[in-house]
């Protein structure tokens, strides 16, 4: 489904968990959309989470709460605010990868298995391109290769 808003400016103000729900205003992907099935949801585990961290899991939480909201502010700018559902899922799971290696995933996530099987549902392993980002994820980390 294409959603246009052309001309509309995005006025979600600092990228954080609440530019999820401010996209959506503008994408209506409805409940099972990327935004709010996936992103949403996952941005507010982190944060209600953050204290488990340690401080490498702690800078993860905070660079990732900016960063991926902010690839979504410029996405939906380049694309002049007309969105394809299916394709922004696609989009904003491939952009995981490079926010998580460049906000410090590979140097955070051993230590912090027990907050991140808190933070993490068994259903978000059940869609196809989230196993294909943590791959891609865990393959940056191994080989040193950015996405």
């Amino acid at each position: 489904m294409a959603v246009s808003v052309s001309g509309q400016k995005l006025t979600c103000g600092e990228p954080s968990c609440a530019t999820y729900t401010c996209l959506e205003d503008i994408a209506q992907c409805g409940p099972n959309g990327y935004l709010l099935a996936l992103g949403y949801p996952n941005c507010l585990a982190f944060n209600e989470y953050y204290d488990d961290f340690d401080n490498k899991g702690k800078d993860f939480v905070t660079c990732a709460t900016y960063c991926l909201p902010e690839w979504l502010e410029v996405y939906f700018e380049e694309h002049n605010n007309t969105v394809d559902c299916d394709q922004l899922e696609k989009d904003a799971l491939a952009s995981h990868v490079k926010c998580f290696l460049d906000c410090g995933f590979c140097g955070m996530w051993w230590n912090n298995l027990i907050t991140l099987a808190k933070v993490l549902t068994p259903s978000d392993f059940l869609n196809l391109d989230v196993d294909w980002t943590g791959v891609k994820t865990f393959f940056g980390c191994a080989t040193g290769i950015g996405y």
